[in-house]
């Protein structure tokens, strides 16, 4: 049995007219009308003449193949989309029509893995045609899926993200699609941890570009979805044995971290974003940072010293990113010294953040002790608004216990009657007293105790290391009006948490 002469040419020894035969054959192996659409394209027969009637009948069957009304296999029916793609990008007239004719494969059955395909460039083809399907609740999981499995296929790899993206509410939720394809990836190599590292490389290095040109919002969850990218796989099949695997990996996702804060600012203060910093770091055993690292590194210690100055200048200390300098330092004494260096070049800050700066944390003051200072620092009228805040507690609990006691006293003790009776005017008259002088000094209270309102660093500072927009009152701040009535300067500053 002699063999199809056809089958032994390749794609630079057949003719144009044998191409055509076998591109427009119904019985024709898909290799074999793959390597004829080659010549048709590489002898410029097309797209000139993509209208003659046997290129029409090749294409149908490539659609028709694509559709899986064939008894193909998957990997020749993912071949066939495959195809059927790099024939509109050729014959870019046709381009819609191909499109539509290819929408009944996106139905509720999903495709067969893109890990059957050998070669990338039928991967990225394949991935391209995703760009116009219509939305159906497997293709998310199915490109995460392709994500998580592509090796070397750079071009596939990105354009997979790509609709990935497309398709996501936010970034977080899409980069927990491709979170839960890795945690289900088991590579078939003797060192899979050495083949995870090169694939998250990849990945992260392709979700950075997407990262950069995306307008999608972050969603909830980012900074532990990329914690997770790297830490449950390799959990699961060992981390990377190889230096230059642990170093490629680390390199990208630290600029992953930076990218994120860089291109989110909302994400510059979120601790969790640098989870995978202090992962990175365990991968080379908790000892010094590798050399080659220095460049991302500084990087993200320049990013994490402008949000503390950001806060700073808000009267605002977030200890977590104090935190964060020592991981990327290789010492404590490191972070130290970044740390007290923004206090000395940075006079603007306010002194308290300035201090912190200094010492490393936040110093622990007497508040009794604290409120005195302030007090002598804004006068008269600091004390006042101390008496007034003190008065005006006194005069709820009085307005508390006043009926019960006297009633109380009337039945038990009627003899300690008048002398109650007697306290409780004093207080009355008091508590009038320290408002009248109040009102004639213009001091006024912000913030009830127990109330939530809009945190203003100059007014307030902030007990606990996680500011939020709204917070609780805990003291109320004592304030100067102006001659208007609206608020001037802070006499004392309140505390909120």
């Amino acid at each position: 049995m002699t063999s199809d002469p056809k089958e032994e040419l390749g794609p630079d020894k057949l003719t144009t007219d044998q191409a055509l035969e076998i591109f427009s054959s119904e019985e024709a192996p898909m290799p074999q009308r793959r390597r004829a659409l080659s010549v048709l394209v590489g002898n410029k027969y097309l797209p000139k003449n993509a209208e003659e009637a046997l290129i029409e009948k090749g294409l149908w069957n490539l659609v028709m193949r694509a559709r899986g009304d064939t008894s193909l296999s998957d990997s020749d029916r993912l071949m066939a989309l495959a195809e059927c793609i790099r024939f509109a990008q050729v014959v870019k007239k046709q381009a819609s029509a191909v499109s539509d004719f290819l929408q009944p494969i996106f139905g509720e059955e999903p495709l067969p893995p893109l890990a059957l395909l050998a070669e990338a460039d039928d991967r990225l083809n394949v991935a391209r045609a995703f760009a116009s399907a219509p939305d159906a609740p497997w293709i998310t999981k199915w490109l995460a899926r392709a994500i998580a499995d592509e090796e070397t296929g750079e071009k596939a790899r990105a354009e997979l993200l790509l609709g990935l993206v497309r398709r996501s509410d936010s970034l977080a939720a899409a980069l927990g699609q491709i979170v839960r394809a890795y945690e289900t990836c088991k590579p078939l190599t003797d060192s899979p941890g050495d083949t995870l590292g090169r694939r998250l490389t990849r990945t992260l290095s392709a979700w950075r570009d997407v990262l950069r040109d995306s307008e999608l919002p972050v969603g909830n969850g980012l900074g532990t979805a990329l914690y997770e990218l790297l830490a449950l796989p390799l959990s699961e099949h060992g981390r990377p044995q190889q230096e230059k695997v642990q170093l490629e990996l680390c390199e990208e996702a630290l600029l992953t971290v930076h990218d994120s804060v860089r291109t989110r600012i909302s994400l510059a203060a979120d601790p969790d974003i640098y989870k995978v910093t202090a992962y990175c770091r365990r991968l080379f055993g908790g000892r010094d940072w590798p050399t080659a690292l220095r460049s991302p590194l500084q990087r993200l210690i320049a990013d994490v010293s402008e949000t503390i100055l950001l806060l700073g200048r808000q009267g605002q200390r977030d200890q977590t990113l104090l935190e964060q300098l020592q991981v990327l330092c290789n010492t404590g004494e490191q972070a130290r010294t970044v740390a007290r260096r923004l206090a000395q070049e940075h006079a603007e800050l306010p002194e308290p953040v300035r201090d912190w700066l200094n010492l490393g944390h936040i110093r622990a003051i007497n508040q009794a002790s604290a409120e005195i200072r302030e007090a002598a620092q804004g006068s008269a009228d600091g004390s006042i608004g101390l008496a007034l805040a003190e008065s005006r507690q006194l005069r709820a609990r009085r307005d508390i216990l006043e009926q019960p006691l006297l009633t109380t006293l009337d039945l038990y003790e009627p003899t300690l009657l008048s002398a109650t009776e007697d306290l409780i005017v004093g207080i009355k008259a008091l508590t009038v007293s320290v408002e009248q002088v109040a009102q004639l000094r213009g001091v006024t209270l912000l913030g009830v105790p127990g109330e939530e309102l809009e945190v203003d660093a100059k007014f307030f500072d902030i007990a606990g290391s996680h500011p939020r927009l709204r917070m609780q009152v805990k003291k109320p701040a004592v304030v100067k009006l102006r001659a208007d009535g609206s608020l001037g300067d802070v006499l004392v500053r309140g505390i909120v948490a």
